[in-house]
């Protein structure tokens, strides 16, 4: 069972949305 506060499932949606966002930067060289 995997337990997760706010703060570090909070975390987890930054860096998941940072690297969304630098793929999606590299795509649209």
């Amino acid at each position: 069972l995997l337990r997760l506060d706010k703060q570090s499932f909070t975390n987890v949606l930054k860096i998941y949305f940072i690297d969304g966002r630098i793929i999606l930067s590299k795509l649209l060289e």
